[in-house]
């Protein structure tokens, strides 16, 4: 579970980072509070409707490490793109982008999660889960508003490019880990 939360905790924080920056990015991108409502709303329902169809689809493959591994690797790319971001259009394909990636990542993360708690502390395992999303979040939240205010926007995206790298970094681990012990575990 230990590296469960870790991956999580770098995740949320890469995620958490554009929360202070929002407004300040969306007029930088020359939009206003619709153009920011529009983004948000494009990532949610994005993310929204197509995580119930990976789930399903997910759940038929019973590969929920790979899942995350490529899932991370959607993320790290689409973290690349805010560089190149110069308009509201693009920046909502991004979301989308990102919505996808969530939609992927979600299901097989908290599949996972769920598969490696003990059974007698299901609620203390989704209790410091939650518990360390949050501050995760806060996190992430603080380091890019004082990464934007000595760097501007190059810097919080040189980090959450960087955060994302790591994630993927824990999440090949990951990956690995698993894929040897279902090969190296006898057939039931």
């Amino acid at each position: 579970m230990i590296p469960l939360l870790v991956i999580n905790v770098i995740i949320v924080v890469a995620g958490g980072f554009l929360a202070p920056l929002w407004a300040s990015y969306v007029h930088f991108l020359h939009g206003d509070l619709r153009t920011a409502g529009n983004a948000i709303a494009i990532f949610s329902v994005v993310i929204g409707v197509l995580t119930c169809f990976m789930g399903r689809f997910e759940n038929d493959f019973d590969r929920d490490e790979l899942f995350l591994l490529v899932s991370q690797a959607m993320f790290v790319a689409g973290y690349a793109l805010y560089f190149f971001i110069a308009h509201a259009w693009q920046l909502y394909l991004l979301q989308a982008w990102l919505g996808l990636c969530g939609s992927v990542q979600s299901p097989a993360l908290y599949a996972l999660y769920q598969r490696h708690m003990p059974k007698n502390k299901t609620t203390t395992a989704w209790g410091i889960w939650n518990g360390f999303y949050n501050i995760a979040l806060g996190l992430g939240a603080l380091i890019s508003a004082y990464l934007a205010h000595g760097f501007g926007f190059s810097g919080v995206f040189i980090a959450l490019f960087f955060t994302a790298c790591l994630g993927f970094i824990f999440a090949l681990f990951l990956w690995r880990k698993i894929s040897l012990e279902k090969t190296s575990s006898p057939a039931v």
